[in-house]
């Protein structure tokens, strides 16, 4: 994105075009190219609804002995580059080297969240990218629209619109929730009910109390207390892996599962109760990944929930973002999620939050 390609005077949104890779190691996502450095080196990322930093891949993250020699495009650089090279980049300005928690991360990340970035101390702010945009006046707010596209829809493509959302690739909602107190966790939602509908034994309760789930495009999987992890377990035919600290799905009951094709409702609100809600379904097949490398040497199909150990894990991750579209108003600290839309991917209708 350079200021020539955004009008400057009168500002619109901007639809950040997906790129034409499906990437991912724990699941087929689509992908978007960010330049990094001047001139630009381009490399596949996903976007982030929570965080605010722009990640790519070092060369060091494919080093490992066990590394296929695909790492570097499985990491998402584009060949022959093998990570963000430091010194073909002009304005490189090294500021030390920091520990990040993000050990899982396969490809990297665009953050999309508000926050300034922090290398040394609070004091010294550095905005982040979409703050950059809104400064420069490329875009007309601090606001973005997301959903992740649906590789089960025959490639149903993503769609990432900075200083605004995209009207056709989502069903109207009147539910908007205040964004949470802790801007650590600025997407919470209060998740009231998960249903199945179509099992094999008919209808199923999966949560059997409300939970604060924090929305997080980040990660893949959903978090979930243990009770209602087994009741997954139990609908779905899964195994647990401790190694991994996946749950595995044979072929069996893959199968089984794909023939019946279950719908996932998930109910939530601003609350664990009452209130106005919002539904959004998922067909069976959203939940039907693979995972590979590092976490198996062969692509070994499984079911993306974990087990939260504690409230503050309560997440629900980039799988749901499949059937889900986002709206993040950070200016007027709301949000709204509803339903995506695959009747009208070839029209967009772009517009700003009001």
């Amino acid at each position: 994105m350079t200021k020539n390609s955004l009008n400057a005077t009168n500002p619109v949104p901007y639809s950040w075009a997906p790129s034409t890779y499906w990437d991912g190691n724990d699941g087929s996502w689509h992908s978007f190219i960010v330049g990094v450095g001047t001139p630009p080196q381009d490399f596949r990322i996903l976007p982030s609804t929570a965080g605010q930093e722009t990640w790519v891949l070092n060369p060091q993250g494919c080093v490992d002995g066990d590394d296929p020699t695909t790492c570097p495009s499985d990491r998402g650089a584009i060949s022959p580059s093998v990570g963000f090279d430091v010194n073909a980049s002009s304005t490189w300005l090294s500021n030390g080297i920091f520990t990040l928690n993000a050990q899982e991360e396969q490809l990297g990340y665009t953050g999309n969240g508000p926050k300034p970035i922090n290398f040394t101390t609070f004091n010294e702010p550095i905005p982040n990218y979409l703050s950059t945009l809104v400064n420069f006046s490329m875009i007309p707010s601090l606001s973005f629209g997301y959903t992740a596209g649906a590789a089960y829809r025959n490639k149903a493509p993503a769609s990432l619109t900075l200083g605004g959302y995209d009207s056709n690739r989502f069903n109207p909602t009147n539910l908007s929730i205040a964004m949470n107190v802790d801007n650590s966790r600025p997407l919470q939602i209060g998740l009231q009910k998960v249903q199945a509908t179509g099992t094999a034994t008919g209808e199923v309760d999966l949560l059997p109390e409300g939970t604060f789930h924090f929305v997080d495009s980040t990660v893949p999987h959903i978090w979930l207390p243990q009770d209602a992890v087994n009741a997954f377990v139990s609908t779905f035919g899964l195994s647990y892996d401790s190694n991994t600290d996946l749950f595995l799905i044979n072929d069996t009951m893959r199968e089984r599962n794909l023939q019946s094709m279950p719908t996932l409702h998930f109910s939530f609100g601003a609350s664990l109760s009452g209130g106005p809600t919002q539904t959004i379904s998922l067909p069976y097949n959203a939940f039907d990944l693979q995972a590979s490398y590092p976490f198996y040497k062969n692509a070994t199909n499984y079911f993306p929930i974990r087990v939260a150990h504690k409230d503050t894990q309560y997440t629900i991750g980039r799988t749901f973002f499949q059937e889900a579209y986002v709206i993040a108003d950070w200016e007027r600290q709301n949000f709204t999620i509803a339903q995506t839309r695959f009747d009208n991917l070839n029209n967009e209708h772009l517009a700003k939050p009001l």
